[in-house]
Formats: C-alpha cells, sequence, structure tokens
C-alpha cells in the first residue's frame, strides 16, 4: 500500500501512484484539456511532434493553432528545464505547419518564486501570447462536471483525494419493432442510461 500525502495535488501524486509518471502526467493532462475542449487533439510522434503535446485549431496552409506543450518537471527548475520551455516554444513559433495563436506551458506543481519570476520575464519578451498552467489551475480543472473522465482515470490509478462533480447522465434510446398479435404490442422501447460523472 502507497499512502500518499493529501497535501499534494493530484499530479504530484502521479510520482507515488504510477510507473511512468512522466507518460502518465502527459496523458491524464491531455485528457483533461479534451474535457474543458472537445476539439483539441494530441499529435502521436512520428518523425517528431513538431513541438505539439495538444492543440486547439488546423494545421496546414493558413492553419492556426493554440497549442499545449506538456511538460513534468516536478522540481524547481534548472537550466535544463528552462532550455526545453525555450527550445520547445521556438519550435512552435518557428513551424511552418500552422500559425501559432496562443502557447501554453503545463507543468503538474505550483512553481517557485524564482520559476515564477524567470517564466514571467521570458514570456514578456515573446512576439506571441504564453500562458502556464500549473499544478492549482489543472486541479482546479478536475472539480468541473466535465472533467468526469479525467478524474476516473486518476482513481483508477490511484491517486487520492479529487473532489467530485456530480452525477452526469446519458440517455439512449432503442426502438425495436414487434409484432406480438395477442397483446397487440407493436413496439418495445429499449433506454439505456450511463452515468459519465462521478
Amino acid at each position: 500500500t502507497i499512502l500518499i500525502s493529501m497535501a499534494r495535488n493530484p499530479f504530484e501524486q502521479l510520482q507515488d501512484a504510477v510507473v511512468e509518471p512522466r507518460q502518465a502526467f502527459e496523458d491524464i493532462v491531455a485528457l483533461l484539456l479534451k474535457c474543458l475542449g472537445p476539439s483539441s487533439r494530441r499529435v502521436r510522434v512520428y518523425k517528431g511532434d513538431g513541438g505539439i503535446d495538444s492543440f486547439e485549431g488546423t494545421l496546414g496552409d493558413g492553419g492556426e493553432a493554440d497549442v499545449f506543450q506538456i511538460k513534468h518537471f516536478p522540481t524547481a527548475w534548472g537550466d535544463s528545464q528552462k532550455q526545453q520551455i525555450r527550445s520547445a516554444f521556438q519550435t512552435t513559433r518557428d513551424s511552418t505547419d500552422y500559425t501559432l495563436r496562443k502557447w501554453t506551458l503545463c507543468v503538474p506543481v505550483r512553481l517557485t518564486k524564482e520559476d515564477l519570476r524567470w517564466f514571467d520575464e521570458w514570456r514578456t519578451k515573446q512576439d506571441r501570447p504564453i500562458e502556464l498552467m500549473d499544478g492549482d489551475d489543472l486541479t482546479g480543472h478536475l472539480g468541473e462536471d466535465r472533467c468526469a473522465r479525467a478524474r476516473a482515470k486518476l482513481r483508477e490509478w490511484g491517486v487520492i483525494g479529487l473532489q467530485g462533480g456530480g452525477p452526469q447522465f446519458n440517455a439512449t434510446a432503442f426502438i425495436r419493432r414487434e409484432n406480438y398479435e395477442k397483446s397487440g404490442l407493436i413496439g418495445v422501447v429499449v433506454v439505456r442510461i450511463d452515468n459519465e460523472g462521478d
């Protein structure tokens, strides 16, 4: 049994809950972004991903995209992490596959004062809007009703302390023709109700 501190947000808990926390963080944030914006899409890595982990918009001639870069940086940033951030942004900024509208960095933790200062100073020097979604922001989104699938996945991985939304029902009805001469029944309606929430 693994005991996880309640003071840690769900994304920080991945360090102790799963074998590969980096990949789990990327997967769960991509799922969370899909819940928040159903049109968001992931890019499969094939000959590089062009600096895109997830995006909203279109690629190709005339395409414009809001790009999400997901970085599993669970500790304070050093030179290596800062270089990865600069490089990831520059790759998307210089892409010929689309025009970058906005770039968002997603990280699992609340940043230190020093990291925030560096990030804010760096992003003000760029020519595209840059945003940050840290562990607090991501955790805040988890409580939204539309993010039930992401909460369910985190629970499946053993993350504790998740605040849930309420039930979210999805109903499907099937109508089947029948011919029961004795009863006069001419059809049957079968209703399936699924709770996709908590």
